[in-house]
């Protein structure tokens, strides 16, 4: 297990990486875990250990495995909730507490819309600095591509429901009106009914009538 006291190679910064997203922390720290998903064929990761430091951190060590190198090498993730932060830090082995470069994704402290991240790195890349730069803005590009990805399903996931409340309050409206419609023919068929009976009735006794009276002069 690796110890808690980290110290980078060396004090010298060797190259320093920064970029600012314009989304909030929560869309880059899920971006970040999702991008995993997405490694070509070049990259595999396998989780090494995970573990809760305390109540507000939580560790990952990620192992990797690339073509550049002939050797795996160890990441060590914390997120960070309190601090609103995913710091990781790269070493050459799995126990090792000294690390070759470091990176962090923490909210701006100016617009908590917006995530800086900076990369450092204390070994010096030689002649592999341009493909640095360019892993760099790669795992950017990779990132914002997931974030916007996740922003449009998210979009037409809200779209759909909204269409399928829109549909299910017409088809009750529908239900509704019919419903009156029909309460007010029964309304009417049963006052139809009712005047049917009472004509009916006056019709019987008239005709009742007149015999009634025949009947008692004859007596």
């Amino acid at each position: 297990m690796m110890s808690q006291n980290l110290l980078p190679i060396q004090q010298a910064v060797e190259m320093h990486l920064q970029h600012h997203f314009n989304f909030d922390f929560a869309d880059v720290a899920k971006a970040f875990l999702l991008k995993y998903n997405l490694e070509n064929k070049f990259c595999f990761t396998t989780i090494a250990s995970t573990r809760q430091l305390d109540e507000d951190r939580f560790e990952i060590v990620r192992r990797m495995e690339n073509v550049m190198s002939s050797r795996p090498v160890y990441e060590r993730i914390i997120f960070n909730r309190k601090m609103m932060a995913v710091q990781g830090f790269t070493f050459e082995t799995e126990n090792q507490n000294v690390y070759t470069e470091c990176y962090c994704y923490k909210q701006d402290d100016k617009d908590s819309q917006k995530t800086i991240y900076n990369m450092f790195l204390y070994k010096n890349p030689g002649l592999k600095k341009m493909l640095r730069f360019k892993l760099h803005n790669w795992g950017v590009q990779t990132l914002e591509n997931i974030i916007k990805k996740d922003h449009d399903l998210i979009a037409k996931l809200k779209d759909s429901k909204d269409k399928m409340i829109e549909k299910k309050d017409k088809i009750i409206k529908e239900g509704q009106v019919i419903i009156k419609e029909g309460q007010v023919i029964i309304k009417e068929r049963i006052n139809d009914l009712k005047t049917f009976k009472s004509s009916t009735f006056s019709s019987a006794k008239e005709e009742s009538t007149p015999s009634t009276m025949k009947d008692s002069k004859s007596l």
